[in-house]
């Protein structure tokens, strides 16, 4: 069983736009995908519209299963954070040979689980990681190509890793990891991405009047799809 964690709060075109790229990649059908839905009331803020959308992806979305997990947040954790450490920890309990995680505001490539697959398959890493860091993106253009992480604000989107190796990170506790134990974890990222951050605010608990983000991507149009996967590590 492999699991697709979204982590979602309060907006619905961004939601939307992540499932039906979900739709598109290749593989989705044998993965169950999990919409942890930050059910927080603020004032002002309606989530209606996205209670609605997952109310009709079985319809929208046919090829997959979405599942509503309800969540709220508390002030000791940034929202997001705790969000997703409780999402692993459920994925963690139910044995779930391998968990990938997303933002609502994340838009994938058809081949990107074929990407995971073809890394995981070339030598074992402890995880992958298809997002590229705005800042981290020193690379040339090379589908083939990966590399071991040496940037490590990169790790957060279109993460990719196996049952044994989330319990290690669920060994931390529900804050931003210390990027230097992230290195030592060996996750490896792609030259050419294959996840697009497209989002402009958070959702983290303290943004009631929002925060933007700082890594915002350009969706290309159309969205790239590199096909069956080979790939090279490099440096």
């Amino acid at each position: 069983m492999q699991i697709v964690i979204i982590s979602s709060w309060r907006r619905p075109t961004y939601l939307i736009r992540c499932l039906d790229a979900l739709s598109k990649s290749r593989s989705i059908k044998d993965k169950l995908v999990w919409v942890f839905q930050n059910d927080r009331e603020d004032p002002g803020i309606d989530l209606t519209p996205v209670h609605i959308i997952l109310r009709a992806a079985k319809c929208w979305f046919p090829n997959f299963k979405v599942t509503y997990k309800a969540f709220i947040d508390t002030a000791e954790y940034p929202g997001a954070v705790w969000q997703q450490w409780d999402a692993w920890k459920q994925a963690y309990d139910l044995e779930a040979e391998r968990v990938y995680f997303f933002s609502d505001d994340d838009v994938v490539t058809p081949d990107y689980f074929e990407w995971h697959d073809a890394v995981q398959a070339d030598r074992e890493w402890f995880a992958t990681c298809a997002w590229r860091h705005v800042d981290g993106q020193t690379k040339p253009f090379d589908l083939e190509a990966y590399y071991q992480i040496n940037y490590p604000e990169e790790i957060g989107r279109g993460l990719g890793i196996n049952h044994k190796n989330l319990g290690i990170m669920l060994e931390t506790p529900p804050i931003w990891c210390d990027p230097v134990r992230m290195v030592d974890w060996k996750i490896v990222m792609p030259y050419v991405q294959r996840v697009y951050h497209i989002g402009v605010r958070s959702s983290h608990l303290a943004s009631v009047g929002e925060n933007h983000g700082p890594v915002i991507d350009v969706l290309p149009n159309p969205i790239p799809d590199s096909g069956r996967q080979k790939v090279v590590l490099k440096s």
